[in-house]
């Protein structure tokens, strides 16, 4: 039996979000975190049939971030990881400015966000998204650079 390919992009941040495509670009599905049942069945869910290689978007602290935050962070972050390693998927760090440097093209500090959103809604005008999603549409951006570095 052959599997079909996925492609994944996962965005940890603390309004992150997850996206999947499937080799011609349409999106599977894509959400929001909710919970590390939730993460969990969706990494098992793409299994079986499917072969999904993960995009997770590699991130650090920056200066001027509170301790909570990037507490939060941090933690979301390594559960994504932790669960891609425990589940076996396949899965590369992305560095933010190289899958938005390919995905993107070069823009002005601070523009990533409405970027990527714009992007978004040319590629898939078939999704309802919403600026405010910025995690989502993240996620969406890096599934499409992960599809398009792996799926050649």
């Amino acid at each position: 039996m052959n599997k079909i390919n996925l492609y994944g992009g996962i965005d940890p941040g603390t309004t992150g979000g997850y996206a999947i495509l499937n080799s011609s670009g349409q999106c599977q599905c894509l959400g929001r975190f909710e919970n590390w049942k939730m993460v969990r069945d969706l990494l098992e869910s793409s299994k079986g049939k499917y072969y999904t290689v993960w995009g997770l978007e590699k991130v650090h602290g920056f200066p001027g971030m509170a301790v909570p935050a990037i507490t939060s962070f941090m933690k979301n972050a390594g559960g994504w990881e932790a669960s891609l390693e425990y589940s076996q998927s396949p899965y590369t760090l992305i560095p933010p400015r190289v899958w938005q440097r390919y995905i993107l093209g070069s823009f002005g500090k601070g523009e990533s966000k409405l970027r990527a959103f714009e992007y978004a809604k040319k590629r898939w005008p078939e999704l309802e998204l919403i600026k405010s999603h910025t995690g989502i549409i993240d996620a969406l951006c890096m599934a499409e650079y992960v599809r398009q570095k792996q799926g050649t």
